[in-house]
């Protein structure tokens, strides 16, 4: 027997494995070297679903907007400033002025109290309040945004009629507000990474150039982190200029051009939103192809956030500071010590705000809620006249099942193939990241639209619940695959290498040893997954419906979640119940972010577990 024979290894994607009969015919080797390949496309199918799922998205919608385009020309499509349906005129100008002003407004209030909370929270909160102070930007995250346009409808709007001038608290401002406590979590979570991967030895040379600490964060650390700023303030705008719900709510209805802060406006999303239950013909294409304009602008920002990740520098320390760490003498630092120490205070403030603001919400839905709750409301037959929430449970449920037992296979498997079969530096990989990044930021609106037109129209669907689960099914999939990527990230190498070294196949390595050890990672995903379907409103209006009643015909019933709900109800002028449904949901989401802290703490724990016994074989050794 000759030594391959006798060793029996066979190299198969960058791995080697020990074949458990070396001594078998050749057709027989030949079979089991193929036989990797076959679960190797299919995890690269998955992994292709991302590119397939953004261009059905932008054809479907490009396809279904041409009427609208060909009938009014698509510059005067554009650029044109009157828009009304009744007689032909399509012109969403002012529209797009009103979106990019609500986005930049939002982003002005959301960004700088975004950086200083992520400041206060890196460097000066207290170490028993840091983890209670990230879970409260972690709740502002998981909160539904049809809670937000709820608080800001019953609340913001009254407060800010005191200051209008023609007694409405509607337009900008209000939106701004709101829109600055949405996308605080998205800017202040990218800012606390950048600012926590910024070197440390940056921090100790300012220090021993005789800086104070205030100086040494605004002036050295705070612009070394910038590029992941930005891209946080990137990601923020492109979840300030997709919302619908929340917008809907505070911004009125004029699609006219602003001409102050409380001058009823709408958006591109809100149009949509307001519009699509009744049009037809050219006007529903007209809603479609606003949709892809609002397509177009996320895909440029998407665009913008690629260019600064690839732009990052800050890679192991490697950076230099461009004049931050000179020999300039201490006298020059301290003349600003006054300026930084105001900042550090402002960012006590800003901070402080955060903490109230996520508390005035949840009171405001809890003592609200807590007198109109009743045992029939929560758990009663619901009819035409009379609706409970008995029906916003099941239909809930059913969705998040659905959508799970679809997205899971397709995102674990994806995953699978881009940390365990891909090969570093691949194109088809990078595009495959790129399109799986454009996925998460396509707006909720734009996949209500795509469900609408695919999976409720051409499939015919109709308005129902499976058309709601395939659509949240896009929605998710981003998250269980980013979320799934970075567990088996976290995975030894030499777990991988000591199955394949006793015998296992790489198939084999990966089901009973790579998976069950990113557990924790899938576990986190699949709740990630539950939040965001119990929070998502505008994607299922236009897919599940709107019905109050129990899906008698299962899948193929119409049926609203929680979310929708609420909106229906606010909007109807059914504020008790709007009131309940929203305690409801937060108790959801509550349940929800103590879920994912048991998780994340049984997995340190177990890490911490396998450290020490590594620690006792070791000594032993």
């Amino acid at each position: 027997m000759n030594d391959e024979n006798a060793s029996g290894i066979v190299s198969d994607g960058g791995y080697t494995e020990n074949n458990a009969q070396p001594s078998a015919p050749e057709g027989r080797v030949k079979k089991k070297r193929n036989k990797p390949l076959v679960e190797k496309w299919i995890f690269f199918a998955c992994a292709l679903f991302s590119i397939v799922a953004v261009a059905g998205i932008i054809i479907f919608i490009f396809v279904s907007a041409l009427p609208a385009f060909s009938e009014a020309g698509f510059f005067q499509f554009i650029f044109g400033t009157e828009w009304d349906p009744t007689r032909g005129s399509y012109g969403i100008l002012p529209m797009i002025v009103n979106s990019l002003c609500v986005t930049l407004g939002a982003l002005v209030f959301g960004g700088v109290l975004g950086i200083f909370a992520a400041v206060f929270l890196v460097y000066w909160c207290p170490n028993k309040l840091k983890k209670a102070f990230e879970q409260i930007i972690d709740v502002f995250a998981g909160i539904p945004s049809v809670i937000f346009g709820f608080f800001g409808l019953v609340v913001l709007e009254p407060i800010l009629r005191v200051f209008a001038s023609d007694d409405t608290g509607f337009g900008l401002m209000a939106c701004w507000l709101i829109l600055m406590l949405m996308t605080l979590p998205t800017i202040a979570g990218m800012s606390k990474n950048a600012l926590k991967s910024v070197p440390e030895s940056y921090y100790e040379g300012a220090i021993a150039l005789g800086m104070t600490k205030e100086q040494a964060v605004f002036t050295v650390m705070l612009p070394a982190a910038k590029s992941g700023i930005i891209s946080g303030l990137i990601l923020g705008m492109g979840r300030a200029i997709g919302e619908a719900m929340a917008v809907i709510m505070v911004a009125g209805n004029a699609p006219v051009f602003p001409t102050g802060l409380f001058t009823n406006i709408r958006t591109m999303t809100t149009t949509i939103a307001m519009e699509m239950a009744y049009a037809d013909s050219t006007h529903r294409s007209a809603l479609i192809a606003i949709g892809f304009i609002l397509l177009i602008f996320i895909l440029i920002l998407n665009f913008c956030l690629g260019l600064t990740k690839r732009n990052r520098v800050n890679k192991g320390g490697t950076r230099t500071l461009k004049g931050e760490l000179g020999t300039s003498p201490v006298i020059t630092y301290r003349k600003k010590g006054a300026f930084t120490k105001v900042l550090k205070y402002v960012s006590f403030v800003l901070s402080a705000i955060v903490v109230v603001s996520l508390v005035g919400i949840v009171l405001f839905v809890v003592i609200n809620a807590v007198p109109n709750m009743s045992w029939h409301f929560l758990f009663g037959r619901s009819t035409y006249s009379q609706g409970t929430l008995a029906p916003a449970f099941v239909n809930t449920l059913l969705v998040i099942l659905l959508s799970l037992v679809i997205a899971l296979p397709i995102g674990i498997c994806a995953a699978i193939y881009l940390h365990e079969y891909s090969k570093p530096g691949s194109k088809i990989v990078k595009a495959i990241r790129l399109f799986t990044d454009t996925l998460s930021g396509i707006p909720s609106i734009v996949f209500g639209l795509f469900g609408n037109i695919l999976f409720c129209g051409m499939m015919g669907m109709g308005y129902s619940l499976l058309a709601g689960s395939l659509t949240m099914t896009l929605v998710v999939l981003p998250t269980i695959i980013r979320s799934v990527e970075e567990s088996l990230i976290a995975v030894p190498d030499s777990l991988r290498e000591a199955s394949l070294a006793l015998g296992a196949s790489k198939f084999q390595t990966i089901w009973k040893v790579v998976l069950p050890q990113a557990l924790a990672g899938i576990l986190t995903a699949s709740i990630l997954s539950i939040g965001r379907i119990i929070g998502e409103s505008a994607a299922l209006i236009y897919t599940a419906g709107t019905a109050q009643l129990m899906p008698r015909a299962g899948y193929m019933s119409s049926g609203g979640t929680f979310a929708v709900f609420i909106y229906t109800n606010a909007t109807e002028g059914k504020v008790e119940e709007a009131y309940v449904a929203a305690f409801v949901t937060l108790i959801l989401v509550a349940i929800i972010y103590v879920a994912l802290g048991l998780v994340e703490y049984f997995s340190k724990k177990e890490k911490g577990v396998k450290k020490c016994k590594e620690k006792i074989k070791t000594a032993a050794a």
